[in-house]
């Protein structure tokens, strides 16, 4: 029988690293061909030879009695590197003895309102510099609602990229009716699944993997309001010069996307 190295998890390991600061007294139950030496060079226990269960507890509290007179060692330390390497083997048995390192994204969650064209101008820049935009409503597949999809898309998303734009008309109701104001309260908003997903993506990716792209109204009046909790936050606007470009490249760059720098807009 070979000894499968990776049962001595997480807490054993980093005690057989550190000394011994806790007991551990292997006891075999069965031979192995390739016991660990960190385990031969302790002291066992042989019950393979078919003791009884009294013989067996005695030989157990026989050693742990033996352990507790010993006059106590003092703890070696460990450097930051030796820490750094023990926390890495034990992620790696962790993860099924599997390590993987992430490449770079190539892909950003496109998030959208009603303005197809605002939609269609960011996704052609983005399929310009090398990266893939995945749009919701435009994949298809066995997912039984949309909000299916967005959980499983979004939940693999490294950046997302959010289009504000004045889809709706809303207000407060407070103002709404009050005498003499009426529809005067209306603001332009953008759709209530921007919002949602803005906040979604804000949590589980950071603000830093977040680029909020807000196109004004064509309109002078009324205003564009904006979600209350983000007040302070400067939203980048999508303007005549196609300054965005170059911030959206700046945080694409940042985030760890290898673009095609050749296509960067000067």
């Amino acid at each position: 029988m070979a000894f499968d190295e990776t049962n001595i998890i997480g807490p054993i390991r980093i005690t057989i690293a550190r000394g011994t600061e806790y007991l551990i007294i292997p006891v075999i139950l069965e031979h192995a061909t390739d016991f660990p030496l960190s385990l031969q060079m302790r002291q066992w226990l042989d019950l393979t030879s078919g003791m009884d269960v009294e013989e067996a507890v005695a030989e157990i509290a026989m050693a742990v009695r033996h352990a507790s007179t010993r006059k106590p060692e003092t703890l070696p330390r460990i450097s930051a590197e030796e820490a750094q390497e023990i926390a890495a083997q034990v992620a790696n048995e962790v993860r099924g003895g599997k390590v993987e390192e992430a490449a770079p994204p190539d892909a950003v969650f496109l998030v959208h309102g009603s303005d197809r064209l605002l939609l269609d101008e960011v996704e052609s820049y983005l399929e310009a510099q090398g990266v893939r935009s995945v749009v919701l409503t435009k994949i298809t597949g066995a997912e039984q609602s949309l909000f299916q999809k967005f959980l499983k898309w979004g939940g693999e998303a490294r950046f997302a990229i959010v289009l504000f734009s004045a889809d709706d008309l809303g207000a407060a109701r407070v103002q709404y009716e009050h005498k003499g104001v009426g529809e005067k309260a209306l603001q332009f908003r953008a759709r209530q699944n921007v919002i949602l997903e803005l906040g979604f993506f804000y949590g589980r990716l950071g603000w830093e993997n977040v680029f909020a792209l807000y196109k004004p109204a064509d309109e002078v009046f009324p205003n564009f309001e904006l979600p209350s909790d983000l007040g302070g936050v400067v939203f980048d606007q999508v303007d005549t010069e196609g300054n965005w470009k170059r911030l959206l490249i700046d945080r694409l760059l940042a985030a760890g996307f290898e673009l095609q720098k050749r296509k960067r807009p000067v």
